[in-house]
């Protein structure tokens, strides 16, 4: 569930996970450009963050727990 935050580095270091923050927070804020003026702001950019956020959360979660027993990998 750390992954959106935290992540292994190129170095084998954990380390914060700039690129997922970045681009929930930078899709958030471009995706607020198509409603109109009076509906903008702050609030719904960071709401827009959170549920991405969640979902990527959720998404990590299948893969590691339902996806892994609908299709195992290669048995070592």
């Amino acid at each position: 569930m750390s992954s959106p935050f935290i992540c292994e580095g190129d170095n084998g270091r954990w380390q914060p996970h700039y690129s997922s923050m970045g681009g929930d927070l930078a899709s958030s804020a471009i995706s607020n450009a198509y409603y109109p003026k009076a509906n903008r702001g702050l609030g719904l950019v960071l709401q827009s963050t959170l549920v991405t956020t969640r979902a990527r959360m959720a998404d990590t979660l299948m893969k590691e727990f339902v996806l892994r027993k609908l299709a195992p990998g290669p048995k070592f």
